[in-house]
């Protein structure tokens, strides 16, 4: 599989060593000292990672990163599934780049329909940013991030994530709790333990 991932990523984003590309630190919620940090490897045509996101995520960061619980969560693209993939996530890194990267995020996901459907065109992912009041259009069209997500791509891959949604907490890879009450479990335990 890692084999012609490899051979796609060449291709679309090819190997000249002389286009110079933009990067941007990954969006960080909460306090980015927190005790206990929190990395999502998602993909945006993942429908596990929407599931992931609506039942479990958002309920973390309204129970623990938006609270001061001592809680950060990161978001990290794993763009694999496709061009799409690497489409949204170059969006929402523009989007990003206005501070509008979460309200973007859960907006693209809401739009999902499964793997390479012909949903994440420039066209909706630029309109996407219209409803936010952002200007994306330039950002999308030239591909701006393009880089950064075939850097973070290698990075998944050297870090032995094999699917999304892959979790991380402090630096290491954890079974992803099947529900939220699990991962909150889960979470009260890791905060016991650096606090």
């Amino acid at each position: 599989m890692w084999s012609a991932l490899l051979i796609f990523t060449l291709i679309f984003f090819g190997t000249g060593c002389n286009d110079e590309r933009a990067t941007i630190k990954s969006p960080v919620f909460g306090n980015e000292d927190a005790s206990l940090k929190i990395a999502l490897w998602f993909d945006f045509q993942c429908p596990a990672c929407r599931t992931y996101e609506t039942s479990i995520m958002r309920f973390v960061m309204d129970d623990y990163v938006k609270t001061g619980k001592g809680v950060s969560l990161t978001y990290r693209n794993m763009a694999f599934l496709g061009k799409e993939s690497i489409s949204a996530a170059n969006a929402a890194l523009c989007a990003h780049e206005q501070g509008r990267y979460k309200e973007y995020h859960d907006m693209v996901l809401e739009k999902q329909l499964g793997e390479n459907k012909g949903v994440f065109t420039d066209d909706l992912l630029i309109s996407l940013g219209k409803d936010l009041g952002l200007d994306i259009k330039n950002c999308v069209k030239a591909f701006k991030y393009r880089r950064q997500i075939s850097a973070e791509l290698k990075e998944a891959k050297d870090l032995g994530i094999r699917g999304t949604p892959a979790l991380f907490i402090n630096g290491k890879l954890i079974n992803n709790p099947g529900s939220y009450l699990a991962m909150k479990q889960l979470l009260d335990e890791e905060l016991k333990k650096v606090k």
